[in-house]
């Protein structure tokens, strides 16, 4: 058995020496790099209305390109975040709502621009959707201009008008964009996207 463990140690201890050096490496590398977010052009289409704010940090709107759906067919919603002007993010927490009775949620694909993303899917039954986005190294994620924060596929189960939201006020859970220097929650904008859904 001393044997065995000898042979083995030989090379084992040499190789977890160089792995803890190299992740040592890396960390300290990445201490004090700042993450900065692949800005991108928003899309036109079908958006809402977004309220008039002056002392507003950021919008975010959601996106379709289509005003009228189909009763049963897949919809993309695209959401976007966009500064008023350049601001750091530690993390984020965004939670839309929609009517349970006429929107099924399919498939929600989130960005790359935090290290760290859990969208929650537990509450759609009671018309929730929620997103967390965290910046693990701690530098915060710079965001100088439009990123998308996510692609949310729904669909609607009957015709009628069907309505999207960022929930931005006290209705329990909220939409909260965090401050990366003063860890405050920064003040926004959002609106109600609206489509019109028929049987065909």
């Amino acid at each position: 058995m001393n044997e065995l463990y000898q042979k083995h140690a030989e090379w084992l201890i040499p190789a977890l020496c160089v792995l803890v050096i190299f992740q040592t490496v890396m960390l300290l590398s990445n201490s004090g790099r700042q993450n900065t977010a692949v800005v991108q052009e928003l899309p036109t289409g079908n958006t809402q209305v977004i309220p008039n704010n002056t002392s507003a940090a950021a919008q975010i709107q959601l996106v379709t390109q289509a005003a009228t759906a189909v009763k049963g067919e897949a919809v993309l919603v695209e959401v976007w975040l966009k500064p008023v002007k350049a601001l750091t993010l530690g993390g984020m927490d965004l939670v839309l709502k929609f009517d349970p009775l006429m929107v099924a949620i399919n498939k929600v694909e989130t960005g790359k621009m935090f290290s760290l993303v859990i969208p929650n899917r537990q509450s759609e039954k009671s018309g929730r959707l929620f997103i967390t986005y965290l910046d693990e190294s701690g530098q915060g994620v710079t965001v100088s201009g439009a990123v998308k924060l996510a692609d949310v596929t729904l669909t609607a189960k009957q015709a009628g008008s069907l309505n999207l939201a960022v929930v931005s006020s006290s209705e329990g859970a909220t939409t909260v964009l965090a401050d990366k220097s003063s860890s405050n929650s920064l003040p926004f904008t959002a609106g109600n996207l609206v489509i019109d859904v028929t049987e065909k």
